[in-house]
């Protein structure tokens, strides 16, 4: 059972959940290292997690929680966002520098020497602000890639796409599937175009709040 109020971390399996009657939801979605700030907790804290609120003792999160619930009631989200846009004002002003390019192109070792740190130093930076280690999130990122190409209405085969993406083969996309969407890619890529009108399957409404020069939405 879902608490009314949560935050979930980065996910690298499915995660059942119930809710007590119909949904009306808001969610924000952060990069993981902005989790720090809001929470004073690490992304790897809420890592394949959804923890209340209420456990967390935040006075940030709470007042925004309430910010939110109040508007949606009202049906205006102007005061939300621009109780956000306060909030985000102390937020990192730009990302940690962990070589991404450098550790998707070459691996870890070639992104420690791009950052001129050891291997297990960037391990532990790469850990503290993404909540994962660099691995699996490359396996996700790797995933997230096919499944936006799943998603495309086009008729390549899932052989070839899997190649295409980084994957050993087909049977390879189809094991990473099952282990994090409990879905084979076949199955998956039906649901995406028979039910691509669905709620949960329309892309996020994205309002950018730290790439404004003033503090609005």
């Amino acid at each position: 059972m879902l608490p009314q109020r949560f935050v979930t971390g980065p996910f690298t399996s499915p995660l059942r959940t119930c809710v007590p009657g119909p949904l009306a939801s808001l969610s924000l979605v952060l990069q993981p290292w902005l989790l720090q700030p809001l929470t004073g907790r690490s992304a790897g804290e809420f890592s394949g997690r959804a923890v209340d609120v209420s456990q967390l003792g935040s006075g940030a999160l709470d007042a925004l929680c309430n910010a939110s619930q109040e508007a949606c009631e009202a049906g205006k989200l102007d005061p939300f966002w621009m109780t956000f846009a306060a909030r985000a004002a102390s937020f990192p002003q730009t990302p940690p520098t962990l070589a991404l390019e450098a550790l998707a192109r070459s691996g870890v070792g070639a992104a420690a020497e791009v950052l001129g740190c050891s291997v297990r130093h960037y391990l532990r930076r790469f850990r503290g602000a993404m909540g994962l280690p660099p691995a699996t999130w490359l396996r996700i990122r790797r995933w997230e890639t096919a499944v936006g190409a799943l998603a495309g209405h086009e008729t390549t085969s899932l052989a070839e796409l899997s190649l295409r993406h980084g994957f050993s083969d087909q049977a390879h996309l189809a094991r990473d599937t099952r282990a994090i969407a409990d879905a084979s890619p076949a199955r998956l890529r039906r649901l995406l175009w028979e039910k691509a009108g669905h709620w949960s399957l329309q892309p996020a409404h994205v309002r950018l709040i730290q790439d404004t020069d003033d503090a609005h939405p």
